[in-house]
């Protein structure tokens, strides 16, 4: 079960482990799909050839829990799960589920049975970290956006990935269990901020709804729309968009708008 990222930071062709900001909850959904598999994390289980029949030249991820960092395998510009993990709200993963590409015809139900239960391990993974609604005095809001921070340590560390609502104001943040600071924003509005904790067990995500508070002039008008920071789209720069400081920028307004005389 390999995760992102795929591509390596520096560029190289040669093997270099690539964590993502979610490299933990990757490898949590990655290992919940090969403990679950017949044999994927099995230590017995023999590795593919790679250059030939001599089996000391196959590799065994068995020995790693049948998990792999993507580059740390081998670098691959383009694939598919670094693209939705940077541009979408998905968490996706590539399944090596065996050396032969193209099996036969009459080894595909067997494949299924060694896959059922695992497929239906990763199927669950979706009930982990925290899910909830957006929404102001008028109803849902679409393309809020979600951003977390784990507060513990020494100093606070952010996630660098947000996540955006739907259409109904929902939104799906995959996170591992532990404690996390949760902010929902969106243009015209307060930012809000929660506390919660992940359990160590979860039959379905924590519920953290949250409704904003419009910003607004004396006279009613609406003004704020909070700026952003794009950071180059390349993986050495951890690519994502990523605010500044709403409370600065809310804060300055204000006051600019308070300094202001009226003509």
């Amino acid at each position: 079960a390999n995760y992102p990222y795929d591509e390596s930071r520096s560029g190289a062709l040669a093997s270099e482990y690539s964590a993502s900001p979610d490299d933990d909850t990757f490898k949590e959904i990655a290992m919940a799909y090969a403990n679950a598999h017949a044999d994927m994390a099995s230590v017995n289980r023999p590795g593919c050839h790679v250059n030939g029949p001599d089996q000391s030249e196959a590799y065994n991820f068995g020995k790693q829990g049948g998990v792999t960092n993507g580059a740390d395998w081998y670098s691959l510009k383009g694939g598919m799960q670094d693209f939705n993990y940077l541009a979408t709200n998905a968490f996706e993963i590539t399944l090596e589920s065996g050396c032969n590409k193209y099996p036969l015809e009459n080894e595909l139900e067997n494949e299924w049975n060694r896959n059922r239960e695992a497929l239906l391990a990763y199927l669950w993974e979706a009930h982990i970290g925290i899910k909830g609604i957006v929404s102001d005095d008028t109803g849902f809001l679409e393309n809020a956006i979600i951003s977390v921070v784990n507060p513990t340590g020494h100093t606070p560390k952010p996630i660098r990935h947000d996540v955006t609502t739907g259409v109904y104001g929902d939104y799906y943040r995959l996170l591992t269990p532990g404690r996390y600071e949760v902010t929902a924003n969106h243009p015209g509005h307060y930012p809000a901020q929660r506390i919660v904790t992940v359990p160590q067990r979860q039959s379905s995500a924590r519920i953290l709804n949250f409704k904003l508070e419009p910003i607004r002039y004396e006279d009613g008008a609406l003004f704020f729309d909070p700026p952003f920071i794009r950071y180059q789209h390349v993986l050495g720069d951890q690519p994502r968009i990523y605010k500044r400081s709403l409370f600065e920028k809310v804060t300055n307004t204000l006051l600019e708008a308070k300094d202001t005389p009226k003509q």
